[in-house]
């Protein structure tokens, strides 16, 4: 029993002791965890340098931001590098700092120095504070420089002081292809080594820095490239009808160039240089741009003027207005004019009246009439020009305004007049008019002393009848002429051309079939029928277009005037029974339905 109750004694005190350990080891704990609490809380709120911190071996422990200022800028605030040298393999140069602006960065050093161990969370500042006050750091300063400018010196120091491999080039000089084969260096590009020294500069190391770079050989010569990108084909001057229609913008000719590779690669093996010279075949344009423009339009190769009734106020309108749509046209060689192409379509929105025009029956208005006479005028003018004629259809009935074979009927939409320019050199088609005078010149490049005259030749004549028809709105014994009679002509023109006054050539032009058209009498009813009164006839008679107004000239002299008579229609796709109405545009009565156009 006495042995329990020591043994129970001592239990007890060393339970009291083991309580006595923790209470103290609280105790010094919560001390201690105070104390590093305020150590933390001073430390990480003093606005002070922390320890173990300097700047180009300088401790800057415990300072203000402002005193390390100062000291930075006595120290460093007047200095700046001078130069680096750089080197890329065994070849090098010296940068200039200056001409780069490079000079210390005060501000941001201080900013460094004054961060440290003030960034992240609790633990990472105070480990940062440990490692420093324990270690030490030292702070580089903070370098600023132009990095354009750097860039810029770094590319001149490549270029002027290290071998950079040379890959091929050539260039063309006269009659000359000069070749440079390359040679062996180093690759490296700018960017590459801007990178490099930028870093070493931001790390406050300004003495030298080193590169490595890989040695290459150029690329090999490309005959058959290059023969391509030179080689062209001979062009002679011509002109720019888009900047000017009426031919005032030249185009300068160029040269043909080719290289022969074969030639070429024999050369290159048998040459020791780096440059070489390779001949080229070179093939110059027939004419200069000074020769080209002194030929341009040089002469008139011909010039012809039709007359016209200036009071058929309508027709003058639409002979007129045709001949300015065309104004002045110029035809490269081997272009063709088309004269429904440049005058456009006949309307009333475009400019277009009615005037005079044939009918199956022999004349009324219609919208355009007239116009004819401004194909035939140009067409009469391109046979004198020598022009290769494409297409071209007579009227239906002779027309008094140019000679039989000369005149050419045109229809929008269905029947053209077309010629080509068929000399080696622009021509240009120009069109005016006075008053009662229309004339279409014609003004190229003449070759040779030239002149184009036409023969026509009458084949065979068919002579009007005189008929009579019954008109009850005239009185009895009344008679009124309502068309006059055309005789029918099948005429063959020949074009017969002279150099220097010999004929060299005589070609049939065209046949031309113009029909006839009785004249025809209307005549009020009659009380009693005379038996001496012909119904008709007078089949002899040979008869002219209608007169309208314009006088006729005389037999044997060139026609070239009486605009006014109905001259036939644009549309005349065929002399047939069956389709004989032709015009200078749409026929139009108001009394009638229209007419439409053969399309």
């Amino acid at each position: 029993m006495k042995q329990e109750g020591e043994q129970g004694k001592r239990v007890a005190e060393n339970g009291g002791r083991k309580k006595a350990v923790l209470f103290s080891a609280l105790a010094v704990l919560l001390v201690l965890i105070i104390l590093l609490t305020g150590i933390s809380a001073y430390l990480l709120n003093s606005d002070k340098v922390y320890s173990g911190i300097s700047v180009a071996g300088v401790d800057y422990s415990g300072w203000t931001a402002e005193r390390v200022s100062e000291d930075l800028n006595k120290r460093f605030g007047n200095m700046q590098p001078q130069s680096m040298t750089v080197a890329i393999n065994d070849q090098s140069f010296k940068l200039d700092l200056t001409a780069v602006d490079l000079r210390y960065d005060i501000g941001s050093t201080v900013k460094r120095v004054q961060d440290y161990g003030r960034k992240g969370n609790v633990f990472e500042r105070l480990r940062a504070i440990f490692l420093s006050w324990k270690n030490g750091v030292d702070i580089e300063v903070t370098f600023l420089v132009d990095e354009s400018k750097l860039y810029s010196e770094l590319e001149e120091g490549i270029k002027n002081d290290i071998q950079q491999v040379t890959q091929p080039s050539y260039s063309v000089s006269g009659e000359k292809l000069i070749v440079d084969r390359g040679k062996n260096g180093i690759f490296v590009t700018t960017q590459e080594l801007f990178t490099l020294v930028k870093s070493k500069l931001m790390d406050g190391e300004t003495g030298s820095v080193k590169m490595q770079a890989q040695e290459k050989e150029p690329e090999e010569l490309d005959l058959a490239a290059i023969r391509d990108q030179i080689q062209s084909e001979v062009t002679e001057p011509t002109l720019d009808l888009k900047a000017d229609p009426k031919g005032g913008s030249v185009v300068p000719g160029k040269a043909g160039i080719t290289l022969d590779i074969d030639a070429a690669q024999a050369i290159l093996k048998n040459a020791d240089k780096q440059i070489v010279e390779i001949p080229l075949t070179v093939t110059r344009p027939k004419l200069t741009t000074e020769e080209y423009k002194s030929l341009l339009f040089r002469d008139k190769l011909s010039e012809m003027t039709t007359s016209f009734n200036a009071s058929l106020v309508g027709r003058t309108k639409n002979v007129k207005k045709a001949a300015d749509y065309i104004g002045t046209l110029v035809l490269m060689p081997g272009e063709k004019f088309s004269y429904n192409g440049a005058v456009g379509e006949r309307t009333v929105e475009r400019g277009f009246a009615y005037g005079t025009i044939y009918t199956s029956g022999g004349t009324e208005d219609g919208l355009g009439g007239g116009i004819c006479q401004v194909s035939s005028t140009i067409y009469a003018a391109a046979l004198r020009a020598d022009m290769q004629i494409n297409e071209r259809r007579n009227h239906t009935y002779i027309v008094s305004y140019v000679p039989k074979g000369e005149d050419a009927t045109v229809v929008w939409g269905s029947t053209d007049f077309r010629f080509t320019n068929n000399t080696d050199m622009p021509i240009r088609l120009e069109m005016s008019y006075d008053k009662s005078t229309v004339s279409a010149k014609i003004y190229g490049t003449a070759a040779k002393k030239k002149t184009v005259k036409l023969e026509t030749n009458i084949l065979s004549t068919v002579p009007f009848e005189t008929v009579y028809q019954d008109d009850p709105t005239l009185a009895p014994g009344e008679t009124k002429v309502k068309n006059n009679g055309f005789t029918g002509y099948t005429t063959e023109t020949y074009r017969v051309v002279y150099v220097n006054g010999i004929e060299v050539s005589r070609s049939l032009e065209n046949k031309s079939v113009y029909r006839k058209l009785d004249k025809v009498i209307l005549q009020g009813p009659a009380v009693s029928t005379p038996s001496d009164v012909p119904t008709s006839g007078n089949p002899g008679q040979t008869g002219t277009p209608p007169d309208t107004g314009d006088p006729v000239p005389p037999a044997g002299q060139p026609q070239t005037g009486n605009s006014g008579s109905a001259d036939t229609p644009e549309d005349e796709p065929g002399n047939t029974p069956e389709d004989e109405s032709e015009d200078d545009g749409i026929r139009v009565n108001p009394l009638k339905p229209m007419y439409p156009e053969p399309d």
